[in-house]
């Protein structure tokens, strides 16, 4: 390993030499926060007379392999998000330059094209690029220096990052009162170089113990480094086409930042029931897993992949909708409407019991029907919650032990439930249940929209066999309930009412209408 302090702009103009976001990097992230954080130092910089500005540190990768134009590739492991924010920057100055050359006298657009700043000039393909991103930004920060060199070729917005943040370039160059000083301090702007030697170094290790600017690493972000960093190039990309990205589709590719940590926290929960996890100890309690269960081995992390992939889509399902199956979809949504997240992990070890065939479809939905009037008796009769974490987490270690003895799974979890009279834990009766129900305040009840749509919908019902209605189902035809559901939504069957009780679902009235009295909406 070699350090020691460089100018960000050698780096970015260093002959025959290209930068490349690995794979398991996480996408460009940096919002306006950063960039202004960034633009505020820059500007800072370049108004002094002398003197640089430190920005922290980049760690890099020799890749030790010249393709075949003669171009050596760099690995970034740590500051891509600087350094694309930094071309960004530079990619404005260079419009700018060719669109107000007398304001920017300091540099001009041939320099900035010319010097390599963004593209090698004379090489083609890949190597034509300074900077290579990965997933979703290469095409966009490619598309923008091809647009800078040709204005005919239009930048494609798949990253609305990077859009978005040369948008702000653009607009704070146009309205800063000497453009140069940007210049000036981009040139004084001073980085740590670490360079690491592939088959010596563990970037892993470095890249854990940096404390880089910017925004904080997610746990998604550790552990997809911790999953692929240790793997050669080729089988990076493959690992990571094959399995990383099918997880981030399983979980939404758009939301998977969002989601990813909170997923991996009921995954590892699942597994080590009834120990329970807190979301500081993830990473460490996931590198445990890898390690105690041979998955860093060669060839086994796909195994392990795999099996988060699967846990991904039980998660998906259960909170974003996307259960195939209508009659599963429908009681998920339910038990989600209920908004008591402690209840996931268990959902998950139904789930795995459930394709693993250890639980049939009957019977998970049965236990679905019984989570759900378990957590909403609990809440309309004001049990506390705070002791369901760990109840949950028993419950799975208890059913993992009837699973393993073949006995009915079910059964043995309706026992349990049943087991808890007179806890905390317990299900209130149908006595109990009914006093709270019949004397509590629903107005301000936080569940009311699930009680009213639930309740409505029960004497409503859109079954997934039958209309509601036998006049509906005889003047729609044969193909009535395709007929239904491309219908239902249409202006015409819609209306906004504060009279549900005139108006009833019947064909003479034929609309269906939402009801601001009752905060539901009705079916036809």
């Amino acid at each position: 390993m070699n350090a020691g302090p460089k100018s960000i702009v050698s780096l970015l103009t260093s002959a025959n030499q290209r930068m490349v976001i690995p794979v398991y990097q996480r996408a460009y992230s940096w919002d306006e926060e950063q960039c202004r954080q960034l633009w505020d130092d820059i500007v800072a910089v370049g108004r002094r007379s002398s003197g640089t500005h430190f920005t922290g540190s980049v760690v890099m990768v020799l890749g030790g392999e010249f393709s075949a134009s003669g171009v050596n590739k760099l690995l970034i492991i740590d500051g891509q998000q600087r350094i694309t924010t930094l071309s960004l920057l530079i990619a404005a100055m260079a419009e700018y330059a060719r669109e107000h050359p007398e304001k920017l006298t300091h540099v001009s657009y041939e320099e900035i094209i010319d010097s390599g700043y963004l593209a090698l000039k004379y090489k083609k393909g890949e190597d034509h690029y300074r900077l290579t991103l990965s997933q979703g930004d290469e095409k966009t920060l490619c598309s923008v220096v091809d647009h800078l060199e040709n204005p005919d070729v239009e930048v494609v917005s798949e990253s609305h990052r990077i859009v978005d943040n040369l948008a702000l370039f653009r607009t704070w160059l146009s309205n800063i009162d000497d453009p140069n000083v940007v210049w000036d301090g981009i040139q004084r702007l001073e980085i740590v170089a670490i360079t690491l030697s592939q088959g010596q170094d563990n970037p892993q290790l470095i890249f854990e113990s940096m404390n880089s600017t910017g925004k904080d690493l997610s746990t998604a972000d550790l552990v997809r480094n911790f999953v692929l960093m240790g793997l050669p190039m080729d089988e990076q990309e493959d690992i990571y086409a094959n399995y990383w990205r099918k997880i981030e589709e399983t979980l939404g590719a758009d939301s998977y930042d969002e989601v990813f940590d909170e997923f991996l926290r009921n995954w590892l929960t699942v597994i080590n029931a009834p120990t329970s996890i807190v979301a500081r100890d993830v990473y460490r309690l996931f590198k445990r897993h890898v390690m105690d269960n041979g998955y860093d081995k060669p060839g086994q992390m796909a195994d392990l992949l795999k099996e988060i992939r699967r846990y991904g889509g039980h998660y998906a399902c259960i909170t974003a909708g996307a259960c195939e199956d209508k009659v599963l979809r429908v009681l998920l949504a339910r038990i989600h409407a209920l908004d008591v997240s402690v209840v996931n992990p268990l959902l998950m070890s139904f789930f795995e019991d459930y394709v693993g065939d250890a639980l049939s479809h009957d019977d998970f939905a049965s236990m679905l029907r019984t989570t759900e009037s378990y957590l909403f008796r609990r809440s309309v009769c004001d049990v506390a919650t705070n002791s369901l974490n760990k109840f949950f987490l028993s419950v799975i270690a208890r059913l993992n032990a009837v699973r393993d003895d073949g006995c009915n799974i079910r059964e043995a979890y309706e026992a349990i439930l049943l087991g808890e009279e007179g806890t905390a834990r317990r299900m209130p009766s149908d006595a109990e249940f009914e006093r709270a129900l019949r004397t509590r305040d629903c107005y301000a009840f936080k569940r009311g929209f699930y009680l009213l749509t639930t309740l409505e919908n029960s004497w409503h019902a859109k079954s997934l066999n039958a209309l509601a209605s036998a006049e509906w189902r005889e003047m729609l035809g044969d193909d009535c309930e395709r007929v239904y559901e491309e219908l239902i939504n249409t202006l015409g069957n819609l209306t906004l009412t504060a009279y549900n009780s005139e108006l009833s679902d019947v064909p003479s009235r034929g609309r269906r209408r939402t009801s601001r009295a009752a905060s539901t909406r009705a079916a036809w």
